[in-house]
Order: structure tokens, then sequence, then C-alpha cells
């Protein structure tokens, strides 16, 4: 779930609740990366919210959170 759909503090405080290991989480920021990457390209001339939520994400993923 990193950088997709919960911000920073929101992160934060789902990661300290519910302790995945570094690993998982790892998983998460790679699969939230290939959506956002993927979206990016995809929606970038059809859809502006789309395209919006990718690069937040992508903006998010590279703050190293």
């Amino acid at each position: 779930m990193p950088g997709n759909l919960l911000d920073r503090a929101t992160r934060q405080v789902w990661r300290a609740d519910l302790e995945p290991d570094d690993d998982t989480w790892e998983r998460g920021r790679g699969w939230a990366l290939e959506q956002a990457v993927g979206a990016l390209h995809y929606y970038e001339h059809t859809n502006a919210h789309m395209f919006t939520a990718a690069h937040r994400t992508l903006r998010e993923l590279l703050s190293g959170d």
C-alpha cells in the first residue's frame, strides 16, 4: 500500500499497527510502482485523475517512505 492509497502519516500508522516484515513492505512498494508507471503512461492524455494519482504515487515512492 505504500504510496498508492495512503498519505505518508497514514502509511506510518498502518505499518506500525500491522507490522508487516520488510520484504512484504518492499513488495508492496514494487506493486505500487508497477501500477503507477503503467497508469502514468496509459492515462497521460485520457484520464487526468488517474494520471495525477499515478504521479502522486511515484512522488511518494521516490520520497523513500
